[in-house]
């Protein structure tokens, strides 16, 4: 019976020692983990592997296959960022991966991107929902941008890629 306990006492201790190790070196835990404020970037090329963990020993957990894709940037651990994407799934990729190039995603709906920041001026372009443009400048209400070579403006409650405060000369 006492071999049982003292047994049952070494095998305790183990796992209190070996849950202190994995909450001291998780990667997901560590000081290293910088607290960094959000900001978008994008996908910088046509292929970016997104892991569940910041290191190439975690699984792969999806892959982008189209390069300049809008994604906020919420953790930085060593070379790697924890990154959200549109339809908010969250996972790390490694740095190298991605680009300060702002682009956005059009969200939603079919978009109208016109001449002039405001709703009656000339219709430029008829926008898809996903389609991507590269982010020029946004007042308090709408973004300038990018798509095939033509320029225009567009709601920013309607881009994904840009905060709805965020303002870009």
């Amino acid at each position: 019976m006492l071999s049982n306990i003292k047994k049952l006492v070494f095998l305790s201790q183990n796992i209190i020692l070996i849950s202190v190790f994995i909450i001291l070196y998780s990667p997901n835990i560590l000081a290293n983990n910088q607290i960094i404020p959000p900001y978008f970037g994008s996908i910088k090329w046509n292929k970016a592997n997104v892991r569940t963990g910041p290191g190439q020993q975690y699984p792969i957990e999806w892959e982008f296959h189209k390069k300049n894709l809008p994604i906020e940037i919420i953790s930085k651990y060593e070379n790697w960022l924890k990154i959200r994407f549109l339809d908010q799934d969250v996972g790390w990729v490694h740095q190298r991966l991605v680009s300060k190039s702002r682009y956005v995603m059009i969200s939603g709906s079919t978009q109208i991107l016109r001449d002039k920041p405001d709703n009656i001026s000339k219709a430029i372009l008829i926008v898809e929902d996903k389609v991507l443009g590269r982010l020029i400048s946004c007042n308090e209400d709408w973004c300038k941008i990018s798509i095939k070579q033509k320029n225009g403006w567009i709601l920013k409650h309607y881009l994904w890629g840009v905060y709805p405060d965020e303002i870009l000369d």
